[in-house]
């Protein structure tokens, strides 16, 4: 017990440094361009436009439209069509892939305005 008390005793009589204001200053406000840096990347990382509240309607309905793609696959066609949405259409584009049997599939959604929302470009083997 007296060897725990030595060392709690040397422990306390150490003096600790601390840091002037302006250290703490200049420690917060490297932080702070730091912190807004990194916040304005992520934000700049976001390439669709959030603020249209169609955006989660329209991959939906892209995604129901791959689906369906890709699980009748034999009976889809080559060429183009246009599925009509009450938010736009999307525009539908399969085509033969360097005559290798494999489609090359296109889909492209529009908006009401002519304003292309996103776009899918992907391969199908038959």
């Amino acid at each position: 017990m007296k060897l725990f008390n030595q060392i709690i005793g040397a422990f306390c009589r150490m003096k600790l440094s601390g840091s002037t204001l302006i250290e703490t200053i200049t420690a917060s406000v490297i932080f702070m361009i730091v912190f807004v840096m990194a916040l304005d990347a992520l934000t700049g990382i976001m390439t669709h436009d959030t603020r249209d509240s169609d955006y989660i309607i329209i991959e939906n309905d892209i995604n129901k439209l791959r689906r369906e793609i890709v699980l009748n696959i034999e009976d889809i066609s080559l060429g183009s069509s246009r599925y009509e949405y009450k938010w736009g259409e999307i525009r539908l584009d399969i085509s033969d892939y360097n005559d290798t049997g494999i489609s090359l599939v296109d889909i492209e959604a529009i908006s009401l305005t002519g304003k292309r929302m996103s776009y899918y470009r992907f391969l199908l083997a038959k």
